[in-house]
């Protein structure tokens, strides 16, 4: 199943397993970034429970049928510290106007997945405009593993691999 366009020559195509339970389609996540700064990873040993409960019971699943993402609620407080480091304010969900410096500020989420795969969801893909406004639709209460949802998946081409339980990632320049 595809999502996104056609391949293209130029497409730089990264590629990790699928993993099943319970009827979802999961990845498995190694680390969590903002921007090139590290919030948690699994090779950290304080961060092993943290990035371990992303893969634990559904998982991280791509769920285009989900609108926003919600991340596993143990990264909060190390996302929260990363976050108001680079942003210079608190995370949150509330809607609000930004300026354009401020929009320059907000980080790129970047999970990077087992085999290496690194799964980018700019502010582009995160801020929902409501009127004059944006609300940032990235959750961090999640209880059970992690869901990617549609605005996770907005400019990428995603190819999921039933046959070989392998879940492939794209850049996508299509316009809707």
């Amino acid at each position: 199943v595809n999502f996104g366009a056609e391949d293209s020559e130029n497409d730089a195509t990264m590629t990790t397993d699928l993993r099943t339970d319970r009827g979802h389609f999961a990845v498995g996540v190694s680390s969590l970034y903002l921007n090139d700064v590290l919030v948690a990873s699994i090779e950290r040993e304080a961060d092993e429970k943290v990035i371990g409960l992303f893969n634990k019971g559904k998982g991280t699943i791509i769920d285009s049928g989900t609108t926003d993402t919600y991340l596993n609620v143990a990264i909060s407080t190390p996302f929260r510290k990363v976050w108001k480091r680079i942003v210079k304010k608190d995370v949150d969900n509330r809607e609000r106007k930004y300026d354009e410096s401020e929009i320059e500020k907000l980080p790129t989420i970047s999970l990077v997945l087992e085999g290496g795969v690194k799964f980018d969801i700019e502010p582009v893909n995160y801020l929902e405009a409501v009127g004059d406004k944006f609300a940032n639709r990235i959750f961090l209460d999640e209880k059970e593993g992690a869901v990617l949802g549609a605005n996770a998946m907005f400019g990428k081409k995603i190819s999921f691999d039933e046959g070989l339980m392998k879940i492939s990632f794209s850049r996508d320049d299509c316009e809707m």
